[in-house]
């Protein structure tokens, strides 16, 4: 409501008296009204020479009302001081000049009309977070709006966690059980891009995977793994360092041993004859290291000649392995 229109005047005979009110011009808009005399009066001995002023409406500032994050998410991995979004605010009134504040947050920080990350983040550790932001206009209104900020997943390379085997002996099994982890879990696939010809590589899925084989030969041999995910690779390089190991140093005498014949189609012929008083365990693997017979002999002076038929065998390279004391030795058997 208007406060009441107040008048000054000269003063009338005796007890004569005013009588009636000012009023302004109609409206309600900021802006400024003339007063009237309207029904102010002194009665009909007086003339009133009126003087006339203005009511004055000031417009009177509001809070504001709102306020806009022109982004919401940010990747995941993306650098200290990265931008997530913009901000605005709405007000009814024109002409405004606002701050943005946010409160006391160890992740996000304001810079001007920006929010901006203070650290690194990882989905697969907090996949959102919440901010407080403020908005203040010139004179001090303000107006507080909470905000949720996503955090995107953005597939990771997968890596190996296993160190490799790296020494061997020629005609004994080496196994390397590499195991490897992606984050993202997107199913990866594991591959020798490069590993001598007595390896093979064996998927175990569940993030691990078995390298093996019988070395046949001294020497060093490299070996390149890789794991991908079908857009990242991570790749495994190291060398296998294979030695021949005679058992013992001193040893003066070594057996003779006779195998025929070599390539074998139906029976392998083992001689240990040599082998006087000992104990003797034969075994034949395949290349990638399973065992296919194992058994012991013992020669009490005399002949040892065995016979072993190899007919049910399939094509390919096999490794007989020959152990008694103080002797072990390997022999390449070629399967026709």
């Amino acid at each position: 409501a208007d406060p009441a229109l107040t008048y000054t005047a000269d003063e009338l005979v005796e007890d004569d008296t005013f009588s009636g009110e000012l009023a302004r011009k109609s409206g309600e808009n900021a802006g400024s009204y003339a007063i009237l005399q309207n029904t102010l009066s002194a009665g009909g001995n007086y003339n009133i020479a009126f003087t006339g002023a203005t009511f004055t409406i000031y417009e009177v500032n509001k809070v504001p009302t709102a306020i806009q994050l022109s982004n919401t998410t940010i990747a995941e991995n993306s650098s200290v001081e990265s931008e997530v979004g913009i901000l605005t605010a709405s007000d009814v009134d024109a002409n405004q000049t606002f701050t943005y504040s946010i409160t006391e947050n160890e992740n996000f920080e304001i810079t001007g009309d920006k929010l901006i990350s203070k650290v690194v983040f990882d989905y697969e550790t907090k996949e959102s977070y919440t901010v407080e932001l403020t908005v203040a206009d010139q004179d001090g209104l303000s107006f507080e709006e909470m905000f949720t900020i996503q955090i995107e997943d953005v597939n990771e390379a997968p890596e190996f966690t296993s160190e490799p085997v790296l020494e061997a002996r020629v005609g004994e099994r080496f196994a390397y059980i590499l195991e490897y982890h992606d984050v993202d879990a997107n199913g990866c696939t594991v591959t020798a891009f490069e590993i001598p010809s007595w390896l093979i590589l064996e998927d175990n899925e569940d993030e691990a995977a078995t390298l093996s084989g019988i070395p046949t030969e001294a020497g060093t041999f490299n070996v390149i793994l890789e794991v991908s995910d079908n857009e990242y690779t991570a790749r495994q390089e190291f060398e296998i360092i294979v030695e021949i190991v005679t058992g013992i140093e001193d040893i003066v005498r070594v057996p003779i041993v006779s195998i025929y014949p070599n390539p074998v189609v139906r029976e392998l012929h083992i001689d240990l004859s040599d082998f006087r008083n000992d104990e003797t365990v034969i075994s034949l693997f395949s290349t990638t290291g399973s065992l296919i017979f194992k058994e012991e002999h013992k020669n009490i002076g005399g002949e040892v000649r065995i016979v072993k038929s190899v007919q049910q065998l399939r094509s390919g390279v096999y490794l007989l392995v020959i152990e008694s004391e103080g002797y072990r030795k390997s022999y390449k058997i070629v399967k026709q």
